[in-house]
């Protein structure tokens, strides 16, 4: 357990702390997820099919884009962070957005987004999102998930993008 001190800096919890689940700890973990704006790259993610672009991004000037092509799956992992126990609130926060060629309402192509276990062979503890191509096209929509609950965790989260045969969807 760790309070965080921005990126990948923390201090061990004391153990009069760690060892009372009933305890919460002030503490300020922010930036977790490193180079989200993709501004470096791939640079600590662990693309497979995903691709930088430079247009549309949300700020900056480049984002990650995963699918677009017809009969592929293609994900996108940034491992490890961590999740401090003992937290009073924690939030997982992210912009995504879809663009697809797929018919109006179809559902046929599918993004899930998901935080695995570091500690166990990359199992997955929550799944954040699930969405498909019937959802809202074309917008930046933020996302924004409560972790206060999941205690200690070495966390990675994984983006998948899975396209059928039909139309592509990004």
């Amino acid at each position: 357990t760790a309070e965080g001190r921005s990126g990948w800096g923390y201090l061990p919890t004391p153990p009069y702390v760690r060892d009372n689940p009933a305890v919460n700890y002030d503490g300020v973990t922010t930036d977790q997820i490193r180079n989200g704006g993709f501004e470096s790259n791939f640079d600590l993610w662990i693309p497979n099919g995903a691709v930088i672009t430079s247009n549309p991004v949300f700020s900056g000037s480049k984002a990650a884009q995963l699918g677009g092509a017809v009969n592929s799956t293609a994900t996108l992992t940034q491992r490890t962070f961590v999740i401090p126990g003992g937290l009073r609130s924690g939030e997982l926060s992210y912009w995504w957005r879809l663009e697809t060629s797929e018919a109006a309402g179809s559902a046929a192509d599918s993004m899930v987004v998901e935080l695995l276990d570091a500690d166990t062979g990359d199992a997955v503890f929550r799944t954040v999102q699930v969405v498909n191509s019937a959802a809202t096209r074309n917008t930046w929509q933020k996302l924004t998930v409560d972790v206060t609950g999941d205690g200690y965790k070495r966390a990675a989260v994984r983006f998948t993008v899975v396209n059928n045969s039909s139309a592509p969807t990004a």
